[in-house]
C-alpha cells in the first residue's frame, strides 16, 4: 500500500510543527465550500425583467387615475419595515461601525486602497466598477466609433466618473471619453448644506466638466435646468451612450417611506435621461424599493423603453440597505418615447400626484415579476438586519471564519473584475493630489437613534437644553429674556 494516499487523508505532518496539521482535510473541505457559497450568493444577488411584448399605454391615459397599490407589495413593505423598526433604539455610529465590521464585502476597500490606490477611492467607485465590469454598460457601438460622451447626474462626489475612467482605461484605453456631470452647486450659498455631499475634492478640479444650470444651483428637479442640459448637448455631436442617475435624499427620519421620499427625483432623473441618451444607450439607475404604484409605473416604462432591464444589488453596496440599481441596456430611441415626452415634462417640476400609468394598463405578468422582485430583495435585507441584530447581542463571534470570508470576497472581487494599477497620467485629475486634499464642505453625522430624533422634534428649547446639560454638563441659569450657558466639558 502506498504510504502517501493514508497522508492524502488525515495530512500527518513531515516535521513537527503546528498541531493543526493533525486535522482532517474533511473539515477544511467543507469550510471552503461554504465560503464559496457564500461568496457566489453575494455576487450575484440580480433579477432580469423579462418583457413579454410589453407596451405603453396611450400616452392621453396616463396621469389620469388616482394611486392605486398592490396588496402583496404592501404586506412585504410592512414586513419590511416591521424589521427596520427594530433598530430605532440604535445609536446611529455605534449600528454602522457594527455592521461595518459584519460586512463581508469590507475588505475589498481596504485592499484596493493598498494596492491599487484608486483616484477618489469610495464605495461609489467600487459599486461603479462591479457593475461595469459585469455588465454591458459600454454598448457595442462604441468599440467600433472609438468615441463615448456619457452623463452622470446627481454626481458628487464623483466616484462613478473616476470608477468609469479606471474601468476604461484599463479595458478600452482606445476609446476617446468625455463627460458632463450635475450635482447639487455645493458652492452656491442657497443648498442646504444638509443637502449636499460633503466632498468638492474632485469638483474642484474638474469645474469645467459639472452642470450647475441655469440658476447656479444643480437641481436637477428645476425643469428650466433641464431644458438648458438638453439645449448644451443639442450642439454636441457626440452621442451619448451612458446616463448614470446615483441620487438620492436624506430620509433618516422617515425611513419607512424612503421609497415616496426619494420618487420624485427618481421620475426627474429618468425623465433627463431619456430626454438626452442616443439609441442603443445605457441608463443605471439607482432606486430602493418598488412597492409604490409611482415606482412601478416608473420601472413599467423603462421595461417598454429598452431592450433589457437587470435589477441588482451590488456586493459592495451595504447588504443592510434597500439600495439596489436598476441596468437598463440598449434605449429604443427617442423616437419611440417622442409622444410621452412632452406629457411627463408637465409633472417634471410639480410631482406627481396622480398615478403616471393606470392600475389596469400594466400586464398582470409584469406586476408578479415586481412582486417576486420585490421579495427577493426584501429577503437579502431582512436577513441581513437580522444578523447583524444578533451578533450586535453577543461577543461570541467567529472572527476566524469571518476573516477568511472577507478574504475570499476581496480575491474574488480583484480577480473577476480585473482590477489593474492605473497610471498616474491616466487619472482625471489624480489620487495622490486628491489624497492630500481636504474637502471645503460642512461633515454632517448624526449620534442620536431614530427615537431620539423623533422625541425632539416637538420639544421645546429649554427641554433640548436639559438633555444637552445631561451630556455635556450644561449649567443653566434661566429668566424671562435669555438663557446664560456655561460648558465645562469640551467635546470633539
Amino acid at each position: 500500500m502506498d504510504n502517501s494516499d493514508n497522508h492524502c487523508d488525515y495530512q500527518l505532518p513531515t516535521s513537527f510543527k503546528s498541531s493543526r496539521q493533525f486535522q482532517t482535510r474533511k473539515k477544511p473541505d467543507k469550510f471552503i465550500k461554504k465560503i464559496d457559497i457564500t461568496v457566489k450568493k453575494l455576487f450575484h444577488k440580480q433579477i432580469e425583467i423579462t418583457n413579454n411584448n410589453y407596451e405603453l399605454p396611450n400616452p392621453n391615459d396616463m396621469f389620469s387615475e388616482n394611486t392605486w397599490s398592490i396588496d402583496d407589495l404592501q404586506k412585504t413593505k410592512i414586513k419590511l419595515n416591521e424589521i427596520k423598526n427594530t433598530l430605532s433604539d440604535y445609536n446611529p455610529a455605534e449600528w454602522r461601525n457594527h455592521t461595518r465590521k459584519m460586512n463581508i464585502a469590507e475588505h475589498i476597500r481596504w485592499r484596493l486602497k493598498e494596492d491599487i490606490n484608486p483616484e477618489l477611492f469610495t464605495q461609489a467607485w467600487c459599486k461603479f466598477y462591479e457593475i461595469a465590469s459585469t455588465f454591458p454598460l459600454i454598448p457595442e457601438e462604441v468599440n467600433h466609433t472609438k468615441q463615448l460622451k456619457t452623463i452622470h447626474l446627481c454626481e458628487a462626489p464623483g466616484a462613478f466618473v473616476t470608477s468609469l475612467n479606471h474601468w476604461l482605461k484599463t479595458n478600452v484605453p482606445y476609446i476617446k471619453w468625455n463627460w458632463r456631470a450635475t450635482t447639487l452647486n455645493p458652492y452656491y450659498e442657497g443648498n442646504s448644506l444638509c443637502s449636499m455631499i460633503n466632498d468638492d475634492r474632485f469638483i474642484l478640479h474638474t469645474l469645467d466638466c459639472w452642470y450647475f444650470g441655469t440658476d447656479n444651483t444643480g437641481d436637477i428637479m428645476n425643469i428650466k435646468n433641464l431644458d438648458m442640459l438638453i439645449d448644451l448637448e443639442k450642439d454636441n455631436s457626440d452621442k451619448i451612450m451612458l446616463i448614470t442617475a446615483d441620487g438620492s435624499v436624506d430620509c433618516m427620519d422617515m425611513p419607512g417611506e424612503q421609497e415616496t421620499i426619494v420618487s420624485h427625483l427618481h421620475f426627474c432623473e429618468v425623465i433627463t435621461a431619456l430626454h438626452l441618451l442616443s439609441t442603443n444607450g445605457t441608463l443605471l439607475l439607482k432606486i430602493f424599493t418598488f412597492f409604490e404604484c409611482q415606482t412601478i409605473s416608473l420601472m413599467y416604462f423603462l421595461t417598454c423603453s429598452f431592450k433589457k432591464i437587470i435589477i441588482k444589488k451590488p456586493a459592495t453596496s451595504k447588504p443592510g440597505n434597500s439600495e439596489i440599481y436598476l441596468i437598463c441596456l440598449s434605449f429604443r430611441g427617442r423616437e419611440e418615447i417622442k409622444s410621452y415626452l412632452n406629457i411627463l415634462k408637465k409633472y417634471y417640476e410639480t410631482g406627481i400626484t396622480l398615478a403616471m400609468i393606470r392600475k389596469n394598463d400594466i400586464p398582470h405578468s409584469f406586476i408578479e415579476q415586481i412582486i417576486e422582485c420585490a421579495n427577493y430583495f426584501k429577503s437579502f435585507q431582512c436577513e441581513e438586519i437580522l444578523n447583524n441584530m444578533k451578533l450586535f447581542e453577543t461577543t461570541d463571534n467567529n472572527d476566524f471564519y469571518l476573516k477568511r470570508l472577507k478574504s475570499a470576497v476581496t480575491n474574488y472581487y480583484i480577480e473577476n473584475f480585473k482590477l489593474r494599477k492605473l497610471p498616474h497620467d491616466m487619472e482625471i485629475v489624480g489620487a495622490k493630489i486628491l489624497n492630500q486634499s481636504y474637502s471645503t464642505l460642512y461633515n454632517k453625522l448624526t449620534h442620536d437613534s431614530y427615537n431620539e430624533r423623533q422625541k425632539k422634534i416637538n420639544m421645546t428649547a429649554l427641554e433640548r437644553f436639559s438633555i444637552l446639560q445631561q451630556k455635556v454638563e450644561v449649567s443653566i441659569v434661566h429668566n424671562n429674556y435669555s438663557f446664560q450657558v456655561s460648558i465645562r466639558t469640551l467635546l470633539y
